[in-house]
């Protein structure tokens, strides 16, 4: 029996196996002849199961000839839409067209974690990213390693450590600012700097290239906080202060392209100009700027160093 017709028997509601997973899992919709959500997803393994092994049987008249990209980005737009089942209908049919097309696995892995499958999410990130070499854009590997240590979050509190650890410095291993030993006594004066003078005279000073690993220095940062080795608490303070001088540097840059006189003085002055421009306020905000701040003050007064309790109140004074 050809595998597509015995799969599709397999699925059927009248597969007497099978009719207690129907009300969890995508079935065929006799009436309308395609793809639907019976009823609220648990599982969607027998879907994935089904379009890999045939999806392009179950291509869409029309579909046949659109090219893997096309493809990628109907399921794309279903997606955002939540349809689920036809998101993974079209990642199926990008995939038997390129098997090796690493944006159609990240997009599997976010149906199952929609669909609260985070076994399976997992899974889907790592098969997209063995094929990273293949990324149309190679800076998206930050994006699918921050989504694999999103998912960490719910395992075991020790496994969940091990392997964020693993995904973040990963990360930072390739940022080209963070990693260049070259720049290693630059960080070290910012940091000498910030606990003698304050994060205001620091930022005056010092300009960093923003890059994608903001979001990874503050997890990182979060991660050492929660552990009980005093040196950690150092480390936290150098990643928080390398993600806020790169925001901070971002956000000056955009403030002097629309007022070419700004200069940085102080914290408490900077706020509310960046607060006119509604483009640097998002920025700020989707940076989670003011929460790395906090963070960066929580790490000076943990720190141990005298000083860094100083630092903090005047971070803190701010916020």
């Amino acid at each position: 029996m050809p595998i597509c017709p015995l799969l599709f028997s397999l699925f059927s509601a009248d597969t007497p196996c099978m009719r207690p997973f129907l009300l969890a899992w995508p079935g065929i919709d006799r009436h309308r002849g395609r793809w639907c959500v019976l009823f609220p997803m648990r599982s969607l393994v027998a879907m994935v199961l089904l379009l890999m092994l045939c999806p392009l049987a179950l291509a869409r008249p029309g579909d046949q000839d659109k090219p893997p990209w096309v493809l990628y980005e109907i399921g794309q737009r279903h997606y955002r839409n939540r349809s689920y089942a036809r998101a993974l209908e079209y990642y199926g049919q990008a995939l038997a067209r390129q098997p090796l097309f690493p944006e159609a696995h990240a997009g599997i892995a976010r149906v199952h974690r929609a669909a609260g499958d985070r076994d399976l999410a997992i899974r889907s990130f790592r098969q997209a990213l063995e094929m990273s070499p293949h990324l149309s854009i190679p800076e998206e590997q930050i994006h699918l390693r921050l989504e694999l240590v999103q998912l960490y979050s719910y395992l075991d509190a020790r496994e969940a450590r091990e392997l964020r650890e693993k995904e973040l410095l990963h990360i930072l291993e390739d940022d080209p600012v963070f990693s260049r030993e070259a720049d290693q006594g630059q960080r070290e004066a910012m940091e000498t700097l910030l606990y003698r003078s304050g994060l205001d005279r620091v930022l005056v000073l010092y300009r960093l290239d923003y890059t994608r690993t903001v979001e990874a220095h503050r997890l990182r940062g979060l991660d050492l906080l929660e552990t009980s080795r005093q040196d950690d608490r150092h480390l936290a303070v150098e990643h928080f202060l390398f993600a806020a001088v790169a925001v901070a540097s971002r956000a000056v840059e955009a403030i002097i392209q629309r007022q070419y006189d700004f200069e940085f003085t102080t914290l408490r002055a900077f706020f509310p100009v960046a607060h006119r421009y509604p483009e640097v306020d998002h920025f700020l905000e989707i940076s989670k700027f003011r929460e790395i701040l906090s963070l960066l003050a929580r790490a000076l007064e943990e720190s141990g160093d005298p000083r860094g309790g100083e630092s903090a109140r005047m971070i803190r004074a701010v916020l």
